[in-house]
């Protein structure tokens, strides 16, 4: 079986948009955390 390099691309971006989104989405909670402990 062959593999498109058209699904290995979009494979990739898709890991990548989940990768930022994860690291998007701790920072905002850490701040969160941050600034609730701060008051």
């Amino acid at each position: 079986m062959r593999i498109l390099p058209i699904n290995v691309g979009r494979i990739n971006v898709q890991n990548s948009l989940d990768f930022v989104t994860a690291l998007l989405v701790d920072r905002h909670k850490r701040g969160r955390l941050r600034h609730r402990g701060g008051k």
